[in-house]
């Protein structure tokens, strides 16, 4: 009979979030409106290399259609350089370039890219689709041109279809993607991975139970589908790449902002929903400056900002608006530390709604931390044929163990996955990968949960 000795190695991982909730929000160092006494939109705002921003969107207020797509320059204080309205669409997301920027969005219906020189002139217009509706949502830069995400009503299964489109650098289509389940599917979001493919978030009713759910898709460089998960949410409309290299997803579920972070294989670590009034939405997520993240979107018709930590902790929240309906559709951690929001604005302005920048000033009162993770060895590790092995997470993490020996090969892996809070044993034989019986001596245990570890003495006696 086999004699398990349990040699009471308590390996004790105690997570301890980052204890910042009480900072204030930062100062609102100054707002702008853009627009006239139609209904103008601004969906997407970049920080200028020249400094300023630019801003794009829609206008109904400079018109020569029933609404067109709407382009404005700024100083770094928010006064308008130049603006322009061109065609008949909404421009979604943009990205600058060396002379000018390209913006990705709707144009006549279908999904349109169009590049515009520095001081507003367009250069050229591509559009993409079919007979029906088609959008473009979102546009990623490429180290060869670009690639719009978005969804069809022209392709795939006649529904609204997950619909990709890569371009070289002059907006000719180099392919596309149509990605089509049973129900209605839409990409609003895409960002390049480090194997050169693409992760895409969104929202699906033909992957998940059939009602509209949060997804995220991985790609390969030419748009074919690896992998697709959902989650919680109804709707997911922003998605980060991680440091760790997961993923970070933003959106709404049951009336509340909605935050979900995974790993790399779109395996769920943890989720949070703020504030939970019921009348909530997210629209973007970017990197905090200094770490974690900033999401915005809107809460009971106000604009609604939270600052997180990188483990989904509320830092500091915040509401911006008047009596009428406000909301956040896009952030980006400026230069100076602050924030740059763009959204809608009916509160303020000419009338109707407006184009509304906001420019937020650096955190205050901040100070966020990583997870502490420190970790307590007890006992003495020694055994003769088998030990179990103890340890306790009090927060999820990825946990690694592996076994090395005194010159330090590593001989077997005992754990290497993500685990959830709770207590653990594992047990080891004493034996390699292969199941070979190792001699006698000594050997040593590292046990690492996420970027902390802890090394163990273990002998092996015959």
């Amino acid at each position: 009979m086999v004699r398990k000795r349990d040699v009471f190695m308590g390996v004790m991982a105690m997570l301890v979030s980052a204890s910042s909730l009480a900072a204030q929000a930062p100062d609102t160092l100054w707002t702008k409106t853009y627009g006239g006494s139609g209904e103008d939109g601004g969906y997407a705002v970049v920080e200028t290399s020249g400094g300023g921003y630019f801003i794009t969107g829609d206008t109904k207020s400079f018109a020569l259609a029933y609404g067109d797509m709407a382009f404005i320059k700024t100083d770094a204080l928010g006064n308008v350089t130049w603006q322009r309205s061109y065609g008949a669409g909404i421009g979604k997301s943009a990205v600058q370039i060396p002379g000018g920027y390209v913006v990705a969005g709707v144009y006549y219906d279908n999904v349109g890219l169009v590049k515009l020189g520095a001081g507003g002139d367009t250069a050229w217009t591509k559009t993409f689709g079919g007979d029906e509706f088609d959008a473009g949502e979102c546009l990623v830069k490429t180290s060869d041109g670009y690639v719009i995400a978005g969804y069809s009503r022209s392709r795939g299964a006649g529904v609204s279809d997950v619909f990709l489109v890569k371009t070289d650098q002059n907006g000719n289509k180099q392919w596309e993607k149509t990605i089509a389940g049973s129900g209605n599917d839409k990409a609003y979001s895409i960002q390049q991975t480090s194997d050169g493919g693409f992760i895409i978030a969104g929202q699906s009713e033909s992957w998940g139970q059939g009602s509209p759910e949060v997804f995220l898709m991985k790609t390969d460089g030419s748009g074919n589908e690896r992998w697709t998960k959902t989650y919680g949410g109804s709707e997911g409309r922003c998605v980060l790449v991680t440091s760790d290299g997961g993923f970070v997803v933003t959106g709404t579920s049951g009336g509340s902002v909605y935050l979900v972070k995974t790993d790399s294989e779109g395996e769920e670590v943890w989720s949070k929903t703020y504030p939970g009034s019921g009348l909530d939405n997210a629209n973007c997520i970017a990197q905090g400056a200094g770490g974690g993240y900033i999401i915005v979107g809107s809460s009971s018709f106000d604009v609604y900002i939270v600052r997180v930590s990188t483990s989904g902790e509320v830092l500091w929240e915040s509401t911006y608006g008047g009596s009428g309906w406000d909301i956040a559709c896009a952030v980006e951690a400026s230069t100076d530390g602050g924030y740059i929001v763009a959204g809608n604005t009916s509160s303020f302005g000419d009338g109707g709604y407006d184009i509304w920048l906001l420019k937020i000033g650096a955190d205050s009162g901040v100070q966020e931390q990583d997870d502490e993770r420190s970790i307590q060895v007890l006992g003495v590790n020694l055994f003769r044929n088998e030990t179990a092995i103890r340890y306790q997470l009090t927060r999820g993490a990825h946990v690694k163990m592996a076994i090395y020996d005194p010159l330090g090969r590593k001989v077997r892996t005992l754990v290497d996955n993500h685990q959830s809070s709770g207590t653990y044993t594992t047990s080891w034989d004493g034996t390699d990968a292969s199941g070979k019986a190792l001699s006698s001596g000594v050997y040593f245990m590292r046990f690492q949960a996420d970027n902390k570890c802890e090394t163990a003495r273990m002998v092996i006696i015959k």
